[in-house]
Formats: structure tokens, C-alpha cells, sequence
């Protein structure tokens, strides 16, 4: 048989057995990853991706007072300190410019206590502050919630509330 028969019969025979990446390991000059190689690294990924969703918070911030205004707020770790931000959805006909105090305020939805951290007003449905505190220490306070105002002139009125 000549070379090129038996060269059209591996790749034959390799993509029956393992597709074309069966067929290509099987006759690739470069050596394969060996498996222990591929599941560490997949591994170590995973381990990865846990480990942020275990430094991350998710809390959702309803609607209050009939106010329309509703949204979710996301606390991730940052070294020792933790990013929130905020994202609201405007109630309709709402000034996009609009600047509402947003703070995290010691106790739970509908009445909490006073403010533990203030966060950067929501502008534009958005919120973005990093506090000086970790999520573990944000659970060791428990109860907390995230408070979103009406303006600076109505800050006895809320507009959306979530529980941490």
C-alpha cells in the first residue's frame, strides 16, 4: 500500500474512533496534554470561578412605596473592602438625571435603623461605591439592607429596600 493510501486510511480509521481530534492526537507530531495536566487546570478554574461567587453577594432591592422603582444590588470582595454596586430601574416618567441617597442601614425591609455605610447617590439607575468593610463582616452584622431614597430632600421616603 502506498503512503498515501495508508495515510487516507489512519485519518479514516482515527475519525471513527475519536473524530478529528481523535485522528489529529493520533498522528500529531507534538505530544498530547496529559489528562492529570487538563483536569488540574480545569480544576484549579472552577476552584477559581467558586471562589468569586463565594466572595459575592447578590441582594434584590424591591419596590417601595409604590414608587415604581425597583433593583438589584451586587457586593463583590475587593482585597478588604467590598464594591457595591447598585442598579435600578427608574420608575416611568423619572428624571434619569435624578440623584437619590442609597445607603446599607442597620436592621431589615421596610423600617431598618439608622445608616451603618452610605453609598454613592443612584445616578442614572446606577451606584458604584467601595466601602471599608468585607462581606464577612457585612454577615457578622446581620440584619442589614440597602436602602434607595427618594432625593435628598424626601430621605424619610424609600423608594427601594433589600435585605442582605
Amino acid at each position: 500500500m502506498n503512503s498515501t493510501v495508508s495515510g487516507f486510511l489512519a485519518f479514516l480509521v482515527g475519525i471513527m474512533i475519536g473524530g478529528f481530534s481523535g485522528y489529529y492526537l493520533a498522528n500529531s507530531k507534538t505530544a498530547p496534554i496529559p489528562a492529570a495536566q487538563v483536569v488540574t487546570r480545569e480544576v484549579t478554574q472552577t476552584a477559581t470561578e467558586a471562589a468569586k461567587l463565594a466572595a459575592s453577594w447578590k441582594v434584590i432591592l424591591k419596590e417601595q412605596n409604590n414608587s415604581g422603582e425597583a433593583g438589584v444590588a451586587l457586593l463583590t470582595a475587593e482585597g478588604g473592602k467590598t464594591r457595591v454596586i447598585l442598579t435600578i430601574v427608574a420608575a416611568p416618567g423619572a428624571s434619569a438625571s435624578a440623584s437619590q441617597p442609597a445607603h446599607i442601614h442597620i436592621g431589615a425591609c421596610p423600617t431598618p435603623g439608622p445608616v451603618k455605610y452610605p453609598l454613592s447617590n443612584v445616578v442614572g439607575g446606577v451606584s458604584d461605591t467601595v466601602i471599608d468593610t468585607t462581606i464577612d463582616n457585612l454577615k457578622s452584622l446581620l440584619p442589614l439592607s440597602i436602602n434607595v431614597h427618594k432625593s435628598a430632600t424626601e430621605i424619610g421616603t424609600y423608594v427601594a429596600c433589600g435585605d442582605l
